[in-house]
This record gives C-alpha cells, sequence and structure tokens, in this order.
C-alpha cells in the first residue's frame, strides 16, 4: 500500500506540472481529491472544481478536502464527463486515471461546449492514441506530452489547447496515424523515459505477435500479422525521425 501511494502521488505530481500557474482547473473523476488538493495546496492553482460519478468516492474527496482545511477553494459536484460544469467555467480540465477511449467519448458528447474550455490535460490508463486522433480533427492542438514512470508502469500525459490540431504534426516524416501512437513532440525531443517505455512496449507488441502468429485460429493468426505490420511501421517511425537508436541502441 503505501508503494501504491508513493507511485500515485509521483503521478499526480506529474500530471499537476502540467497545469500553468494561476489557472482555475476542473479535476474530472477526482476519485478522493488528491490532485485537486495538491493543486490548491501547493497554490499553483486558486480553485478546484472536483467532479465525480460515484457518490462514494466524492465524499471520500470531501473528507480529504475538509482535513486539508480547502473547502472554501475546493468545490465538489456529483455528475457524469463534463455534465457538471458551466460554459466556460474553468481554464484548465484535467481527466487522470480513465480509459483513453472513455475520455474521448466524454470529449464527442460535450460538443460545442468542448470549445468553451482554453486547456486540457489528460493522463489515460491506456495508450493517449486515441487522444491524440481525436484533437487532430477536433481543433485541440497537442501542445505537450511527456512518458512518465511511476509504480513500475508507464503514463503517458497529454496536453491540449484550443487551436489547429494538426499544427504539431506538420513538418514530421512520418504519417499523422503513426505520430497518433508515439507523439509529435516526443518523436522530436524523445526523453529517456518515452525511449524505455518503447523498448518495453515494443518488446512485449513482439512477444505477443509472435504467439499470435503460431495460434490454430486464423482470426489469431490474422491479429498477429496486423500487429507485427503496427510494431515495424513504429520502428519505422522511430528510425526515421533519429529515436531508434536510443530506443534500441546503435
Amino acid at each position: 500500500m503505501p508503494d501504491q501511494k508513493a507511485a500515485r502521488a509521483a503521478r499526480l505530481r506529474a500530471v499537476a506540472a502540467f497545469v500553468p500557474p494561476g489557472r482555475t482547473v476542473a479535476d474530472i473523476g477526482t476519485d478522493h481529491g488528491q490532485l485537486a488538493i495538491l493543486l490548491v495546496a501547493s497554490g499553483k492553482s486558486p480553485s478546484v472544481i472536483a467532479t465525480d460519478l460515484r457518490p462514494g468516492p466524492l465524499e471520500a474527496a470531501r473528507a480529504n478536502v475538509v482535513r486539508h482545511g480547502l473547502l472554501d477553494r475546493i468545490e465538489l459536484r456529483l455528475g457524469d464527463g463534463l455534465s457538471p460544469l458551466r460554459p466556460g467555467e474553468v481554464d484548465v480540465v484535467v481527466v487522470a486515471g480513465l480509459g483513453a477511449e472513455r475520455i474521448v467519448a466524454m470529449l464527442k458528447a460535450a460538443g460545442e461546449k468542448r470549445a468553451t474550455y482554453p486547456l486540457w490535460v489528460f493522463q489515460p490508463q491506456t495508450p493517449a492514441r486515441p487522444l491524440r486522433a481525436f484533437g487532430y480533427g477536433a481543433g485541440m492542438e497537442l501542445w505537450a506530452e511527456d512518458v512518465v514512470r511511476a509504480g513500475g508502469r508507464s503514463y503517458e500525459i497529454v496536453a491540449f489547447r484550443r487551436g489547429d490540431g494538426r499544427a504539431p504534426y506538420a513538418g514530421l516524416p512520418v504519417p499523422p496515424e503513426v505520430a497518433f501512437w508515439l507523439g509529435p513532440h516526443l518523436l522530436r525531443r524523445p526523453t529517456e523515459a518515452f525511449c524505455a517505455h518503447w523498448r518495453r512496449e515494443l518488446a512485449r507488441w513482439e512477444r505477443l505477435a509472435a504467439a499470435l502468429r503460431s495460434a490454430p485460429s486464423a482470426a489469431g493468426r490474422v491479429k498477429g500479422e496486423s500487429l507485427a505490420a503496427r510494431i515495424a511501421r513504429l520502428q519505422a517511425a522511430l528510425r526515421v525521425c533519429g529515436g531508434i537508436d536510443a530506443v534500441f541502441g546503435p
């Protein structure tokens, strides 16, 4: 349990680092309110609206907020997705700990309301590819991204702002569909955590592809070939962008 708490704290600190100072924030799916408390207690944000779909976690968050004496600056609301928020009510919307596809569904459900919030920070529990792909066509410009390691797991953090969703991909020597997996900014400036993440991920995929290609069913073999093709595309992208040596060694 202490290790899990330390990993969660490290992950949330990494998310908080993407929030510009002095901005009001909505923490969607706040769970126990730890991110909201971190943002306000550290002075990073003047106020946070913390929401959750479930009454139990929201009450746990309320108890934590009260214990830290921050109930005057952290407002707790029950509701699904962006429904508890009024249009333009906050500067930054943060969603941490949900699956990427679920976050995309939330963004789609928000419709025109989505454009009233200037900044977004997402830390999905699954690969961020669907979020990059959605932003590309939805007027959400990916302005920052990172890979962080906490508790033996890698997490992607992606931050968007209102703007041209296609701009970050301009000039890349690889198709956007490939960059959605790897991240356009990280392809240009690969970090140590990014390289380590893709070493592990591609090795895992290669083992899975080999197993699937030996599967008794035709469907399994087709999946194996598809995964092998994806691996080849990503390896080619890393090679073209100069990151292949950093990921795999010279």
